[in-house]
């Protein structure tokens, strides 16, 4: 047989077991990670050979061969000046601040993409070196042969001065000094990032500290929906019956690249998001970790959550230090961005409009102070200056969704669509945001921090659920167990404005039907749900993450909050236990018994 390749495709496949060579593989870091993991699932015995063989390729090829940087690398690949000079002309002088670091932030965009494209092209060494994954970025690599665009203040505020050079050429004194803001502020950010960042790990471990796994199934027939290119379903157990594939079939590249072939694009997985153990979650919803293991009964799979992501919020933080200020950069992400997210501040500074009711936009027109105002039925909605309006004249729309651009509250979202869809939203917006920071987080943490972090209710008016009393705010765990509405069963397409009367996918029993759940349901093979006319006497809300403590189900671990004197009186006026077999860790810590004897399996 004749195979058309490189040396090196031919070296590495040497080291491979015949099924895994492929003569026209790339292998870049991602690729290299998803080839490890299947060695390391099909050919377990042979791993460490396996990998020590490509080891040794590497020494001896950077041996012999090396690399090295010409002059030529450093030439600029197009001719970015007319870019950068025709899009800044669109930009209109009288532009906000949001909207200048806006639009540059496009530019940049254009700018760093059309540059990586050219030099591969090229054979420039810095791109095949970034585009490898070996080190460096395409923003690296534009401000290094093209341009930086524009560079922020230590506000983030951009100053209007578009970089005509690259750092190979050399910037101009004015360029430099604009430059110098942000490289100052990147050296405070990376001497700051690593207390933050720790101090953030302890207030996520705090709150799902008590998320372990206590059951191997909850048997729940509900999951997320998930688009079945998704790398990260690898792992993950089918929430129902998927072409040939049982319920609770493990995902593995070859199952999904079977599904893909029977032309199957959406599937449903288990997920931290609809898992109904009463108290921290089951196996299966948890799914394999990074190690190719499921979790062992008993394993505070929350901890190693706050972990993951205190640590890859921490990195990119001092990643700061790299980007020179680049606007781009001045945009709010990374640890700034996922702390806002998760704190719930009363100012949600880039915070976008959304609606507060399910209407039809009315008017759109300019206010008197700048920005526009924008109604929703009889309801006014203003919309600050430099927001661009999403919505025109007309439209329908559902409380909860944006009428402006910028950040949208994953507090709102709980409150106006419920703790499911609030769930879903944070594990998306924080995935997200590690994304955009150069973080791969496992998207399977993001689920289970948001199903720690959105897990409260507060007792509607004129009612009473058990212990609780109007006003009270408790878990929507335990609210939920007092919580049985009388359901009927019904055609999904007609339920709207009725109430969920069980759970459904990631939504939990109580949230609103609306014409975008119809549809979801619909596009998943939900065609009948049980629903009930009666609104749930609780109201759905998203507690800021250092008040998350002061609400848990156990007393003693309340304490780790803030008012400790009115916590202790509020657990001694309803006469309250702390018992040390839980999934609260600190009850035990505390009294220091049992330490020696063997693991409680839950």
């Amino acid at each position: 047989m004749t195979v058309k390749t490189t040396v090196g495709q031919f070296l590495i496949n040497q080291k491979l077991p015949e099924p895994l060579r492929d003569y026209d593989r790339v292998l870049n870091k991602k690729n290299l990670g998803v080839l490890l993991k299947d060695i390391a699932t099909k050919y377990p015995t042979q791993y460490k050979e396996i990998l020590m063989g490509f080891k040794d390729i590497g020494q001896r090829t950077s041996y012999l061969k090396g690399s090295g940087l010409g002059i030529k690398d450093f030439d600029p690949p197009i001719d970015y000046k007319s870019i950068l000079d025709k899009e800044v002309a669109k930009i209109p002088s009288s532009a906000t601040d949001a909207v200048v670091v806006d639009k540059f932030a496009e530019i940049q965009k254009k700018i760093e993409n059309r540059t990586m494209d050219a030099a591969m092209k090229k054979g420039n060494i810095m791109a095949f070196q970034i585009a490898s994954g070996a080190r460096g970025s395409p923003a690296q690599l534009a401000s290094t042969i093209t341009t930086p665009t524009l560079y922020a203040d230590n506000m983030g505020k951009p100053i209007r001065v578009p970089i005509r050079h690259s750092f190979s050429e050399g910037l101009d004194p004015v360029e430099y000094f604009a430059g110098t803001y942000g490289t100052r502020a990147g050296v405070i950010s990376t001497k700051m990032a690593t207390p933050e960042g720790g101090f953030f790990g302890k207030q996520l471990g705090y709150i799902s500290g008590n998320m372990l796994i206590t059951e191997e199934d909850c048997n729940t027939d509900n999951g997320t929906d998930t688009d079945i290119t998704d790398s990260e379903n690898i792992g993950r157990l089918l929430a129902r019956q998927t072409g040939r594939y049982p319920k609770n079939t493990i995902l593995t590249p070859e199952i999904i690249s079977d599904l893909k072939k029977q032309n199957i694009n959406k599937i449903i997985i288990r997920s931290p998001l609809s898992c109904e153990s009463d108290e921290g979650m089951c196996q299966k919803c948890r799914g394999f970790t990074e190690q190719g293991t499921i979790p062992a009964l008993g394993e505070n799979v929350g901890s190693n959550t706050s972990a993951a992501l205190s640590e890859s919020a921490t990195q990119g933080a001092m990643n700061v230090k790299h980007t020179g200020g680049q606007v781009a950069s001045a945009k709010k992400s990374g640890l700034e961005l996922i702390k806002q997210l998760m704190k719930v501040p009363k100012i949600f500074r880039g915070g976008a409009v959304v609606s507060e009711l399910d209407g039809n936009i009315g008017k759109i027109y300019k206010a008197p102070q700048g920005g526009y105002n924008v109604e929703v039925g009889n309801v006014n909605h203003y919309v600050l200056p430099g927001y661009d309006i999403l919505v025109k004249q007309g439209d329908t729309i559902e409380a909860g969704q944006p009428l402006s651009s910028g950040i949208i509250n994953p507090a709102d979202v709980t409150r106006l669509r419920g703790i499911g869809e609030g769930r879903r939203f944070l594990s998306d917006s924080l995935r997200t945001a590690f994304l955009n920071d150069g973080s791969k987080v496992n998207k399977v943490h993001m689920e289970s921090m948001a199903r720690s972090a959105i897990n409260h209710a507060k007792v509607a008016d004129n009612t009473f659920i058990d212990d609780y009393v109007p006003g009270d705010v408790a878990t929507i765990t335990a609210i939920q167990k007092h919580y049985n509405p009388i359901g009927k069963e019904a055609d999904v397409e007609k339920t709207n404005g009725k109430f969920l009367a069980k759970p459904y996918m990631h939504l939990n029993a109580g949230t609103m039907i609306k014409p975008s759940i119809i549809k979801l349901l619909k596009e998943n093979g939900i065609n009948k749900i049980k629903i009930t006319d009666e609104e749930p006497p609780f109201d759905p809300v998203m507690i800021r993450l250092d008040d998350v403590p002061a609400y848990k189900d156990n007393w003693v671990a309340r304490l780790f909050s803030t008012q400790i004197k009115k916590k202790l009186l509020g657990a001694t006026h309803k006469s309250e236990s702390a018992p040390i077999h839980s999934t609260e860790f600190i009850p035990s810590y505390i009294t220091a018994t049992e330490f020696g004897k063997p693991k409680i399996h839950y």
